[in-house]
């Protein structure tokens, strides 16, 4: 599936090609969003890993916390895909402060 998901510049220049004169500038938007979507996803790949190498307790505590933060973000892009702007946005900053909290928990690298 993800093989079929264009890049955030894909993604704008299509939404460009079919909708030229969009004057709320959601092409822009759009690929910020993708673009918010792939930082929170790359910052969660490397939560996981220090999450995995921590004492069974830790490790199990952080877990359910991240497992809450994978949640948010798939309900980010359950919103884009409904092409629910507002929604988008409010989960959107609702998942980076999640992430946020969480990484503030792990220790510094």
């Amino acid at each position: 599936m993800a093989a079929d998901v264009l890049s955030p510049i894909a993604l704008e220049t299509q939404c460009l090609y079919c909708h030229p004169t969009d004057g709320q500038d959601r092409a822009r938007i759009a690929k910020r969003e993708l673009e918010d979507i792939i930082r929170l996803r790359t910052t969660l790949r490397r939560a996981k890993l220090q999450i995995a190498v921590m004492d069974a307790d830790r490790r199990t505590s952080l877990t359910s916390r991240w497992t809450e933060v994978d949640v948010s973000l798939r309900a980010v892009v359950a919103a884009i895909h409904a092409f629910d702007q507002q929604q988008v946005e409010e989960l959107l900053h609702d998942s980076d402060a999640q992430t946020e909290r969480l990484v503030a928990t792990l220790p510094k690298r």
